[in-house]
């Protein structure tokens, strides 16, 4: 929406807008939660949970888990720190954060069991499903769910979220489950 705040959020607007006016014969929805930014609540869904047009696209809203943001935030410093030289040791990457950390994070950050559910039921309806940015764990869990028909669009920063290893995808790599 048009009162949504956030760089990713912006572009993803801007996509969408750019796509019904340059192709109107592509159908384009959204599909999102029902918080309105992640610097909120992430146990606030301030939109109401449904199907709702904004600017004459439909745009999907699932409301997001019950959270309990505190446990985040023990892990947060790690990755906010605005370094991240200490994350290169001979020549090769290595994440802000070890494994159960790792999987700490990304149980402890925004879900929703309906969207996943959503993707699950309808992936086979939609040519593609592109996810922006990287670091939401709906998009980590969402490109799981929708497989080959997902594009990542990373918005990515020099960041120590990109560091992580569940991020990381090499040749014939493999991301894990938690």
């Amino acid at each position: 929406g048009a009162d949504i705040s956030g760089g990713a959020e912006a572009e993803c607007r801007g996509l969408v807008l750019s796509l019904k006016e340059r192709r109107p014969d592509v159908k384009v929805e959204v599909i999102t939660t029902a918080l309105k930014e992640f610097a909120g609540d992430w146990n606030q869904n301030v939109f109401t949970e449904g199907v709702h047009q904004e600017d004459g696209i439909p745009v999907h809203r699932f409301f997001a888990d019950p959270v309990n943001r505190r446990w985040y935030s023990l892990i947060q410093p790690r990755l906010a720190a605005p370094e991240v030289r200490d994350l290169w040791k001979h020549g090769k990457r290595t994440s802000p954060l070890m494994w159960p950390l790792e999987r700490f994070y990304i149980h402890n950050m925004v879900h929703s069991r309906s969207m996943y559910r959503y993707l699950r039921h309808h992936r086979d309806a939609y040519d593609f499903f592109v996810y922006m940015p990287y670091m939401f764990v709906t998009t980590w869990k969402g490109s799981q769910i929708t497989g080959a028909r997902s594009i990542i669009i990373p918005c990515l920063h020099n960041e120590r979220y990109a560091f992580m290893n569940l991020y990381h995808i090499s040749a014939g790599g493999v991301l894990p489950h938690v």
